[in-house]
């Protein structure tokens, strides 16, 4: 059995802080995984590792962030600046990543092919 008693006037909103705070701490991990995510993209391209395997890691990478995102918002209760500031970096990371995916992209991808040679 349970017993429980209502919340007093202070109890309601510290609960609601706690709830607001840890909100916060989730999406700045967030975003800080974000920021490694641009760092590798650009530390690829600096390494001229633009391949299709590493342009599809990070496709499966940045889709983790993404549903990381929908995760914390769908828990509610959070800090409007907080869910922005995340949706800015993981737009940046989108644009990026289109980026990289072009850089991995043979030059002349419409060539026709020539006769093969003995």
């Amino acid at each position: 059995m349970l017993n429980a008693a209502p919340l007093s006037s202070g109890d309601d909103e510290q609960l609601l802080r706690i709830f607001l705070e840890d909100r916060s701490k989730q999406y700045e991990e967030l975003y800080e995984e974000c920021q490694e995510f641009l760092d590798e993209i650009a530390d690829n391209i600096k390494k001229r590792k633009t391949t299709y395997e590493e342009t599809d890691e990070l496709e499966q990478a940045f889709e983790g962030l993404e549903r990381w995102f929908q995760s914390i918002k769908g828990k509610g209760e959070g800090r409007e600046q907080d869910s922005a500031k995340v949706e800015k970096i993981l737009e940046k990371c989108r644009k990026e990543l289109a980026s990289f995916a072009e850089k991995s992209q043979p030059k002349d991808i419409n060539r026709q092919a020539g006769p093969r040679k003995p």
